[in-house]
């Protein structure tokens, strides 16, 4: 089973590639509506996971591919490179907290 989140503008189109590919093989159990509260998540970051979530966005951390390491990011908040780890991993698990709970 796999479990698998789109915005909903995309199920339609998504479906039906899915039905073209898997044909017989494939079973939709739910379509869940997910509604996302991005003002209560933002207020569950602290100020600093703020801070380094914005940079690493605006600067293009999450962009595939990076448009700039973690040693840089890491650098220009006078962490090192472990620490800054840590708060996008704690910045991840709010998130993703927020979203699935």
């Amino acid at each position: 089973m796999t479990s698998i989140i789109t915005e909903s503008k995309n199920i339609d189109q998504f479906v039906n590639t899915l039905t073209k590919v898997y044909k017989d093989r494939l079973e939709i159990l739910s379509i869940s509506h997910i509604p996302l509260n991005y003002e209560n998540l933002f207020l569950k970051l602290t100020d600093r996971q703020k801070e380094i979530a914005y940079y690493a966005v605006q600067h293009g951390y999450f962009e595939i591919p990076r448009k700039i390491k973690s040693k840089k990011i890491a650098a220009y908040f006078k962490i090192t490179q472990s620490a800054l780890y840590e708060h996008l991993r704690k910045i991840e698990r709010t998130i993703y907290h927020s979203i699935f709970q």
